[in-house]
């Protein structure tokens, strides 16, 4: 009857472990497999102070090992290494060792399938447990080195176990064998994992590389769209605007031989009207150049006009946009320049001006009046960088997210379309380089251009 209750709890036991298994939901289910067999070692009343579960993997060339130990703080054990996992309240620490030639004798033995048992004194245990600790790379108080103790040596399918004993007998080491089948379904089940959670991480990679692709793209389409939209706009316009112009031309040049005859005549009357009539004119004029201007800028935004490329001293281009915008900056705004070395960039020296025209611009209108602008340049791996930044209340992200988009905005009463940011964008990249923006809420903005040394002239 005894011996049916013996079988009974064995089989049990080996139930649990099972168990055990298949309720793995990752690769740390490892660990609770090792510390199940190690309580059920103790259950069964076995005189094991330790068991040390050892699991091979030729591929990788790697050992995963666990330790289980009973009450490791009796022994005021505190390991002192960088373990992967560490549970002082289950008693498990893991860590991954490198298969190399300081563990062939203990390869040989496993591939053999043999069972060893060793018998160490005291002084046998101590200087054992220290080279252990050695090849693990870690320091600890030494548990049992004080002791005699046998040490047990149990292969399995994928490892080994190693058990520190007192003493067992046949039908001891008979339970301690079965149980290591679960070890070996656990353990394929770990590698299971462990290849899911690399190609879950891969999987993320390629969605955040997707993902940035599929940005840039849909920028690239918005771009190219846009582009369209403002070659049509633009040819439609050109035809009229020239018209305008030399219309207004001609009537500037009929209005002044009139004025002529009516200054003769002495006609104070005529002469004020003649003379309101050319100012009228001049300013028709004027809106019909800023027209043209405009015209010209949705040309070079449709690339209906070609670049002229040239070696540019970018630092000599910032320096003399910033001339241009004295004025506007006043004594209340502060530009500091944080120059780095540079050699001349093969550019379109024209274009790169009015995008960083457009920028500072941005920045000092950021500002509102007072504040600092910041531009820095350096050079790293055949590729220029340049930062524009402000200390002005920055931008929120859903600001950030339609920055390059076309905006209609209302400006003293009167509708103005907003194109600069896609404008510089747009010439960036045909210049063969990026612009970024980034902004935080209160703390300012920074724009970064990059830029190759040799832009590609037939862009």
């Amino acid at each position: 009857m005894a011996r049916e209750r013996t079988r009974f709890a064995r089989e049990q036991a080996i139930e649990r472990l099972r168990a055990e298994v298949l309720s793995m939901r990752g690769v740390s289910g490892l660990k609770d497999v090792a510390l199940l067999t190690y309580h059920q070692a103790l259950e069964f009343k076995l005189n094991v102070s330790a068991m040390g579960f050892f699991f091979v993997n030729e591929e990788t060339q790697q050992i995963v090992w666990f330790s289980a130990m009973e009450n490791p703080k009796k022994y005021g054990i505190t390991w002192e290494s960088n373990l992967e996992e560490y549970d002082e309240n289950t008693s498990v620490l893991m860590l991954t060792l490198p298969l190399d030639d300081s563990w062939e004798e203990d390869l040989e033995r496993w591939r053999a399938g043999e069972v060893q048992t060793l018998i160490r004194t005291a002084e046998e245990t101590a200087a054992a447990l220290q080279d252990f600790y050695d090849e693990c790379g870690f320091s600890a108080p030494m548990p049992f080195a004080n002791e005699d103790w046998a040490m047990s040596v149990l292969p399995f399918e994928h490892g080994w176990v190693s058990v520190r004993h007192k003493e067992l007998n046949d039908e001891d080491m008979s339970l301690l064998h079965d149980m290591t089948s679960a070890l070996s379904h656990g353990y394929l089940r770990y590698l299971d994992f462990e290849r899911l959670e690399s190609q879950n991480q891969a999987l993320e990679q390629a969605l955040a590389d997707l993902s940035a692709t599929q940005q840039q793209l849909l920028m690239q389409e918005k771009m190219a769209g846009l582009g369209k939209l403002v070659a049509g706009i633009a040819h439609e316009m050109n035809t009229p605007v020239g018209a305008i112009g030399s219309a207004l031309d001609l009537s500037r040049r009929c209005i002044e031989r009139v004025e002529e005859g009516v200054d003769a005549s002495g006609d104070e009357r005529l002469s004020k009207a003649i003379k309101g009539l050319g100012a009228s004119n001049a300013t028709a004029q004027e809106a019909a150049e800023r027209i043209s201007t405009v015209v010209k800028s949705l040309r070079a935004f449709a690339r209906l006009d070609e670049a002229e490329y040239q070696m540019t001293d970018l630092h000599e281009a910032i320096d003399s946009t910033l001339v241009l915008l004295a004025s506007e900056m006043g004594e209340t705004i502060t530009v500091q320049r944080d120059f780095g070395e540079l050699p001349a960039v093969y550019t379109a020296p024209s274009r790169l001006n009015q995008v960083f025209m457009n920028l500072l611009k941005n920045g000092l209108t950021a500002l509102d009046g007072s504040g600092l602008i910041r531009i820095s340049t350096r050079l790293e791996d055949e590729t220029v960088y340049v930062e524009i930044a402000d200390d002005g209340p920055g931008m929120p992200q859903e600001t950030l997210d339609a920055l390059f988009d076309f905006q209609f905005r209302r400006d003293d009463g009167r509708v103005k379309l907003g194109m600069g940011l896609p404008m510089d964008y747009s010439t960036v990249r045909d210049l063969g380089g990026d612009l970024r923006v980034a902004s935080v809420l209160g703390a300012g903005t920074e724009v970064t251009i990059e830029l190759p040394l040799q832009a590609s002239a037939s862009t």
